[in-house]
């Protein structure tokens, strides 16, 4: 099992140290993913149990994205590297 791909509490769940939830069972949730902007420039993934913060200035070197590249950017099998949101979910 790849736990990368799963959110913190969803895999939290499966390990038995949170309650058993809908997430975690692979239940689809309604909801508008958006990446949040905060200072800096930088932007928050959109997955409530997440907290990657992408930095356009560093870029992504887990996923050989160059310094610089802006959020819009990113290639289209770009996934945020804590949770795996998909990059057309951050748009």
């Amino acid at each position: 099992m790849d736990l990368r791909r799963r959110s913190r509490r969803a895999t939290l769940a499966l390990l038995g140290l949170v309650p058993f939830a809908g997430v975690a069972a692979g239940v689809a949730r309604a909801r508008d993913y958006t990446a949040r902007r905060i200072s800096g420039g930088r932007w928050l993934c959109p997955e409530d149990d997440c907290g990657y913060v992408y930095d356009p200035a560093k870029g992504d070197p887990t996923q050989n994205v160059p310094p610089g590249t802006a959020l819009e950017d990113l290639p289209e099998d770009w996934v945020c590297p804590w949770c795996g949101l998909p990059h057309e979910r951050w748009l």
